[in-house]
């Protein structure tokens, strides 16, 4: 590799890691576009002249390799990291990378005449930044080369709903729907811009219909089994008095499926060491239910329990169950393995069959007289009597 491929694949890994890109991904985009400069250097093939058939073949002589190597075929997405890799190495080379088509035909002829002056207009009139451009611009070649290859060019001045919500139809499968929202919002955008240049004759804008989002809907409503071990080993890992809370916390949200306001009216007087029941009110109803004191959850209360301070009305409040509210926001509405939805673990129902479930469970457990619990209370009380005479 020459002193010019080298500072190239230099400056790569500079502007990926500019671009907050991850060091695993770093590493893997400059080494396979160092293949690829390798490749044009073995073939004498200036970077200028490289082509988008080029890089295609060069990607089905990396899956031989590859192959070759390691004597299995590679699998169905793995031509995308070799593909970004190469297509960010020579769009630093060359400047724009895929390069503009070639235009030929009519149809070719007036989407590249619509692109230009929709870029310009988003550039001038709106002031938008280049990213945003970007994605907008994406989208206009999109639709204008799914629409004109169907209809052609006679055709764009008639487009009509029926023409739009096949496109959506078209764009939806594989979308989330915050990214079918941004296709909506990009294409709107697009037929605006063509109905007042009198591209189109009627604005259909206001007929692309996007999906609805909701504030916080990226958190998930339940967690499985190892997810939820997985937030518990984390949490239990702060000693801090903090720590301590939230493993407490989250401890009850796991094994009982309380609702946040059943969590945050509890107190040290409902719990019964002796008895190894937990008293819990329940918000919705204003009832009381006595739920078997699951050994992990009384462990994680007992861990706060000296540190507790006294309300206004005589209860003490431990520390470890005041402000929950960012907590349970945190795991979904106070919901950690919720089943109200039928799919998680009976074990963390939070229906009103959970006293059945946690009392199978506590029968299980040993017989002995004095369990993990209780041992803590019998350790103190033995040390407080006073010595025998």
């Amino acid at each position: 590799m020459s002193n010019t491929d080298r500072d190239l694949i230099a400056e790569l890994a500079d502007v990926l890691t500019t671009q907050s890109y991850s060091p695993v991904v770093v590493r893997n985009y400059c080494a396979y576009a160092r293949g690829f400069l390798g490749f044009l250097a073995q073939h004498e093939i200036p970077v200028t002249a490289v082509t988008p058939s080029l890089v295609a073949q060069y990607l089905r002589h990396a899956a031989v390799t590859f192959r070759k190597r390691r004597s299995r075929p590679p699998g169905g997405d793995w031509h995308s990291i070799p593909r970004s890799g190469i297509h960010a190495v020579l769009g630093l080379a060359l400047g724009q990378w895929p390069p503009e088509p070639d235009v030929i035909g009519p149809e070719a002829t007036l989407r590249h005449t619509i692109c230009c002056k929709y870029a310009t207009w988003l550039r001038n009139e709106r002031g938008l930044a280049t990213a945003s451009i970007a994605a907008l611009m994406w989208e206009a070649r999109h639709f204008l080369a799914w629409q004109l290859d169907r209809g052609g060019a006679e055709r764009l001045k008639d487009l009509s709903v029926r023409d739009i919500d096949l496109y959506m139809d078209m764009r939806a499968p594989g979308l989330r729907r915050k990214s079918l929202k941004d296709v909506a919002e990009r294409l709107r955008s697009l037929l605006r811009y063509m109905y007042r240049t009198g591209y189109v004759a009627i604005d259909l804008a206001a007929h692309v219909i996007a999906p609805l989002l909701y504030a916080y809907e990226g958190v998930p409503s339940t967690l499985d089994r190892d997810q939820i071990v997985a937030v518990l080993e984390t949490t239990k890992c702060d000693t801090s008095p903090m720590g301590l809370r939230d493993y407490a916390i989250l401890q009850l949200l796991a094994i009982y499926g309380l609702r946040s306001g059943e969590i945050r009216n509890l107190t040290i007087e409902d719990i019964d060491w002796r008895a190894e029941s937990l008293r819990v009110r329940h918000s919705k109803t204003g009832a009381c239910s006595f739920l078997p004191l699951m050994a992990p959850a009384g462990c994680a209360a007992d861990g706060q329990r000296p540190t507790g301070e006294r309300s206004s009305s005589g209860r003490v409040r431990p520390i470890a169950l005041c402000g929950i509210s960012t907590v349970t926001s945190a795991v979904g509405c106070g919901r950690l393995g919720s089943s109200r939805r039928g799919n998680a673990d009976p074990t963390c129902s939070a229906m009103p069959g959970r006293s059945s479930c946690c009392a199978r469970r506590c029968r299980k457990r040993s017989s002995a007289t004095c369990s993990a619990i209780d041992r803590p209370r019998q350790r103190s009380l033995i040390s407080s009597l006073p010595p025998r005479t």
